[in-house]
């Protein structure tokens, strides 16, 4: 790494993970972390082993007094110099504790979305194919974090297809899309923070909250309508099967949580439905 490297100019990238959490990507260091629980191991058992040592030697052989199996006010009256010793392995095992439970907790920091990654890819950060603000190779902050050994402090929830899509086309649709309402409302404009695009993940989930509405009464509206029209039974049968087909494609592309399962039975309540329906009116059709 260059010793005078000039690590400066990042204002607006540290503006923009102060607004957006998401954007900003960091080393796990998880082989450091695997070293450290490894070394901090080594010392717990060596400082165990000098608390025994203590005891073997200081008291009657046949006592048969470990750490393990005796209190530690039991030995520090029988060995009063065995106290030292004690507190020396008992801070080294709380040390290791907790550095077992940091190391757990960066581990299961969440991997860069990537709609975050491409965010931090608007930014002029990369030097030299240098990560500019700490000179480290830029391939660890570009690609997927899960390939790289980063993290995020924090990502956006799990999202459904047409979400991820869209955030993926975020830089598009502010140019062409929300610069023409901008127009609209008489040319004013939003000042940005650093070049990150300003449809955020919050603005397209409330878009497709009332998008799913939307499509969700229309698409049972014109199924209704589709039945009452289309007269003989076979057409009847045809029109079901693809607004039922549209339905379940419908269904999965706007829900980021629902099973392979839970899909197929809301497919069979939409049919069930519509079995319902189609025997309701079968009485009325020409040659009943």
């Amino acid at each position: 790494m260059e010793a005078g490297r000039l690590r400066s100019g990042f204002t607006d990238f540290y503006d923009d993970i102060a607004l957006y959490p998401e954007t900003g990507r960091f080393r796990r260091f998880t082989a450091h972390f695997a070293k450290k629980l490894h070394d901090d191991t080594e010392e717990v058992l060596q400082m165990e082993s000098a608390v025994n040592g203590i005891l073997r030697n200081k008291m009657e052989p046949d006592s048969g007094a470990t750490l393990l199996n005796c209190s530690r006010i039991w030995a520090v009256k029988q060995v009063p110099e065995v106290s030292t010793a004690w507190d020396d392995y008992e801070k080294s095992l709380v040390k290791f504790g907790r550095i077992l439970c940091l190391s757990q907790q960066v581990l299961n920091l969440p991997h860069q979305s990537a709609y975050a990654q491409k965010r931090l890819q608007d930014f002029d950060i990369y030097k030299n194919d240098q990560f500019g603000p700490t000179g480290e190779a830029a391939y660890i902050y570009q690609g997927p974090s899960y390939a790289t050994d980063t993290c995020a402090w924090r990502t956006a929830p799990a999202s459904d297809f047409l979400t991820t899509y869209l955030l993926s086309h975020s830089n598009w649709i502010e140019k062409h899309v929300m610069k023409r309402f901008e127009k609209l409302r008489g040319g004013r404009t939003v000042k940005k923070v650093g070049k990150g695009t300003h449809v955020t993940h919050s603005i397209i989930v409330g878009v497709m909250d009332v998008l799913a509405c939307i499509v969700a009464n229309f698409l049972l509206t014109a199924a209704m309508y589709a039945l009452d029209v289309v007269r003989p039974l076979k057409g009847t049968i045809a029109v079901i099967g693809t607004f039922g087909l549209v339905f379940s494609l419908a269904l999965k592309a706007v829900s980021s949580s629902l099973s392979r399962g839970e899909v197929f039975g809301a497919t069979a309540a939409y049919f069930a439905v519509a079995s319902v329906f189609v025997g309701g009116t079968s009485n009325s059709r020409p040659g009943n």
